[in-house]
């Protein structure tokens, strides 16, 4: 008994449909198990991201005065001091919002800088900021958490192209000269 060609041909096209949604199904698990290692990824990196700035922070408050053994008043006085920069000092500061910035992927652009007029007591700086929002966000809040005594008067972003921009104005106190604070009394 011969068989029918037609049946064959039959057999033949299902098939290759059955092989073709094997295959695209393969596919659609594979590009979801990829995506799931995509959002595993990002999650770990965030998570980096918010432990280095939490050591960050632990570095700078094993910086704080009384966390250092020895010294004494006058080292306690010294370290206290060092988180008001001075006139002359000022540059320390911007290398520091320079360094952090660069350290979280923001471009930062110092673009002004006064001594205020009223006694000398507080300088304002003027920037200019680029980065992603959650990178700008996150370099925002370590500034304000940084060891200086400085807070921002104005803040404004707005979202370019590929990447959100800020401008920045931040007040940053200056350490009165050391006898200033004996000659008040």
């Amino acid at each position: 008994m011969a068989e029918n060609p037609r049946r064959f041909k039959v057999n033949n096209g299902w098939l290759a449909i059955l092989l073709a949604l094997g295959l695209i199904g393969a596919v659609a698990v594979t590009a979801w198990l990829l995506r799931r290692e995509v959002l595993t990824l990002r999650t770990v990196g965030l998570e980096l991201e918010r432990l280095e700035a939490r050591e960050a922070a632990v570095e700078a408050s094993r910086r704080l005065p009384g966390r250092q053994t020895g010294g004494g008043l006058i080292a306690d006085r010294a370290a206290v001091t060092a988180y008001f920069p001075s006139a002359d000092s000022l540059s320390e500061l911007i290398e520091f919002l320079e360094k952090l910035a660069a350290a979280r992927g923001v471009k930062l652009t110092l673009t002004g800088a006064a001594l205020a007029q009223s006694g000398g007591e507080s300088a304002r700086l003027t920037l200019s900021a680029e980065a992603p929002f959650p990178r700008l966000f996150q370099f925002l809040a370590q500034v304000d958490a940084a060891p200086y005594l400085v807070s921002f008067e104005q803040a404004a972003f707005g979202a370019g192209e590929k990447s959100w921009r800020g401008a920045l104005v931040l007040e940053a106190r200056l350490a009165p000269p050391l006898g200033a604070a004996a000659d008040k009394k």
